[in-house]
């Protein structure tokens, strides 16, 4: 077939705005969705910084989302010079109805950590991940009328273990962690270590089989 006319950074832009929407659109109020975004250096409109955290928040606004919480991930050590890919990712968490839980809660976290082991070149690193996973299953899946949603409990079949116990995390009350654009794996493969229920979606076959197998 042909080949895929490359989008302009105008274009660029605005489509990342509109994915971001139609994520966000769909999420359940009381659930939340985590973006993990490398900004560009010289990719954007007229060669200026590409903020893909800001398109991000712009998508949300849209969507009638806001940000829980923001994070910086670093991917080399502090103080090293670099002039292509920016050494540090935005990690940032939005919600229609969540909210960041209080200090009486005993919530505390980090805001500035090292990725961790990466699966493949590009992957989200494995400490990003499990930080991910596990606010996700202590502090959402906790929150008044989180579990039993209906869009979690049409995933997949109902199992149990041999004593009869649900093998699905979202039957024990947990919700299923879903990455729509998995890679190989590390989110799913880092809420299964904490032992949730992992779905990913991606366009590329090969990323799907290697997403099946990786553990960390």
């Amino acid at each position: 077939g042909s080949r895929r006319r490359k989008m302009s950074p105008a274009e660029y832009e605005q489509w990342f705005i509109n994915v971001v929407f139609l994520l966000l659109n769909r999420l359940p109020p009381d659930q939340v969705a985590i973006f993990y975004q490398t900004p560009g250096r010289n990719s954007g409109v007229g060669g200026e910084w590409l903020d893909k955290g800001l398109l991000c928040q712009l998508g949300a606004r849209e969507a009638g989302a806001r940000c829980v919480w923001q994070k910086i991930v670093l991917d080399s050590a502090p103080g090293i010079e670099r002039a292509g890919r920016p050494g540090f990712i935005n990690m940032l968490c939005f919600s229609k109805a969540h909210t960041l839980p209080d200090y009486a809660s005993g919530f505390k976290t980090v805001d500035v950590l090292e990725r961790g082991a990466m699966a493949y070149e590009k992957a989200m690193g494995v400490d990003a991940c499990l930080l991910a996973v596990d606010y996700c299953l202590k502090w959402v899946d906790s929150s008044p009328g989180a579990a039993g949603d209906p869009i979690q409990d049409d995933i997949g079949p109902r199992t149990q273990d041999d004593q009869g116990h649900p093998t699905r995390a979202s039957d024990r009350g947990k919700s299923a962690v879903l990455d729509p654009f998995c890679g190989y794996g590390s989110v799913l493969a880092a809420a299964n270590k904490r032992g949730a229920d992992a779905y990913g979606i991606d366009t590329a076959q090969k990323c799907c089989r290697k997403a099946l197998n990786l553990t960390v």
